[in-house]
């Protein structure tokens, strides 16, 4: 039996919302619990509004000493519109301290509020935000450092490209904050740097990497320091499968979701004009959100497929309600439709089609109308550029190529700019099997260790998929989403 030549998957997506939230740890160098991941009943159910006030801690760098303050951040956001190609919304940002703080722990009562300017064109969207108001005290023991906002200023902008299945985003933040403490205090800090993130159903993750520069002027006395801050939040979900304990239940057991959030927020102090202690001169802090847990249903009737290689991922696919076929009716050894594989993939990616109204027919294609079952998926791959037909044909019912497979796979990650430039050769030795319209994708795929090929280098691009060999790659993909693409980002931003 052959197995798809697949081996690890680097791949990225979004969820509910196509326009990334890059606020939700503020952007003063501090991390937060963050805003968890959907559960999945949320398809089924409306769930209250999530908390706006989340845990928060911040490194305050005013006296030329790391100090650390913890406390709340309650963030407010409007949002891009779905209809609109331009607009405005509001941002606030209010951070506060713990009440029950001693009185020689760092106080911070900081609000800032912008408005933001945004556009929108071929799936990419430009985010302009300028203050509207800022008002922040901070308290170090007896001594209170007082925002003076004529003198202070704040920018960011943010770019997000909206792929089909996933939201990345980068932006910069510029600012200067100006405090007053007493008669004869002023300190002066200017902050720099990019943010760079991504959401998606499975995971998501925003990285800061700031430069920090204090001028604390005291009398005739003038110190500065410099700091390297990196915050950075990431939060995913895992699935976990519990075998009953007791004998006499009606089923062996089930997969659990978990979704956790995780904040870290490292620091390097590169100039002082005190003598710190190693900790002080670099350190990290850490803030980890409260676990939910999710229970997931379990297939039944699906006892047949054990002998599949695949009895794992198909499984598991029922219980996250991406497969949802009658299992009576799944046969794991059937070749892949066209189809069918655009239909699981908008799945797992939250890529919900649109509802047909009665009496509408709007065909994309010739041979899909809108009593196809899958009508509604198949003309939304089409609208995000994952499908492209041929003459005006999708022929849903065909069996699915690898090389078919292979280029979905990369254009609903939108990393084809990672496939051939002015070459058109892939390192397969059945390079010229290759259609010419899937040797760039093909190449992405290669280049990011999706694929590799057989014991005599070969790919076998006009090779049919089997439905077990289908749920196998898409249950990988998900894996990938789940585990390992924020490690891409941490090692690459952070670490260097």
């Amino acid at each position: 039996m052959n197995k798809f030549l697949i081996v690890s998957i680097m791949i990225i997506i979004n969820f509910s919302s196509s326009y990334a939230k890059e606020g939700e740890i503020g952007f003063f160098g501090g991390i937060s619990e963050g805003f968890k991941l959907p559960k999945t009943i949320t398809k089924y159910v409306t769930p209250k509004k999530a908390d706006e006030e989340l845990v928060y801690k911040e490194m305050i760098f005013l006296t030329g000493k790391p100090l650390k303050f913890e406390g709340n951040i309650e963030v407010k956001t409007g949002s891009v519109s779905d209809t609109s190609d331009s607009g405005t919304f509001k941002e606030e940002y209010k951070v506060t301290s713990y009440k029950r703080n001693l009185p020689e722990e760092p106080k911070i009562d900081r609000t800032i509020k912008f408005n933001t300017n945004y556009y929108k064109k071929n799936g990419q969207i430009v985010k302009d935000s300028t203050v509207d108001s800022w008002k922040e005290t901070i308290t170090l023991g007896d001594k209170a450092y007082v925002l003076d906002e004529d003198e202070s200023f704040f920018q960011k902008s943010i770019f997000v490209d909206t792929t089909p299945g996933v939201s990345y985003y980068r932006g910069h933040i510029d600012y200067k904050a100006v405090y007053y403490a007493g008669d004869n205090e002023k300190v002066v800090v200017s902050v720099t740097g990019p943010i760079y993130g991504y959401d998606q159903p499975w995971s998501k993750t925003q990285t800061q990497k700031l430069k920090t520069t204090v001028v604390n002027k005291t009398g005739e006395d003038t110190f500065t320091m410099v700091a390297n801050v990196s915050p950075s939040i990431s939060g995913n979900k895992t699935l976990k499968y519990f075998s009953n304990e007791p004998d006499e239940i009606s089923f062996e057991g089930n997969y659990m979701e978990v979704i956790s959030n995780k904040g870290v927020l490292k620091y390097e102090v590169l100039t002082s004009p005190f003598k710190l202690t190693s900790k002080e001169k670099k350190g990290s802090i850490n803030l980890d959100g409260f676990n939910q847990s999710e229970q997931l249903m379990i297939p039944k009737n699906i006892e047949y497929i054990e002998a599949s290689f695949a009895e794992t991922d198909i499984k598991k696919l029922y219980s996250m309600e991406i497969l949802e076929e009658d299992p009576m009716f799944y046969n794991p050894a059937a070749v892949m439709t066209r189809a069918s594989y655009v239909r699981l993939l908008c799945r797992a990616m939250n890529i919900e089609p649109d509802e047909v109204e009665e009496g509408e027919d709007v065909k994309v294609f010739l041979d899909v109308n809108n009593l196809h079952p899958d009508y509604g998926y198949i003309n939304k791959a089409f609208e995000k550029n994952l499908i492209r037909g041929d003459r005006g044909r999708f022929y849903p019912t065909k069996p699915l190529t690898r090389e078919e497979a292979i280029t979905i796979y990369i254009r609903i990650i939108g990393l084809e700019n990672l496939g051939l430039g002015k070459s058109n050769i892939t390192p397969f030795a059945d390079n010229d099997q290759i259609s010419s319209w899937a040797k760039q994708e093909i190449y992405a795929a290669y280049r990011l260790g999706l694929i590799k090929g057989d014991l005599q280098g070969k790919i076998r691009p006009r090779d049919y998929l089997s439905n077990q060999e289908g749920a196998a790659i898409i249950n990988r993909l998900i894996d990938y989403l789940r585990y390992n693409m924020e490690k891409n980002y941490k090692d690459n931003i952070i670490n260097n």
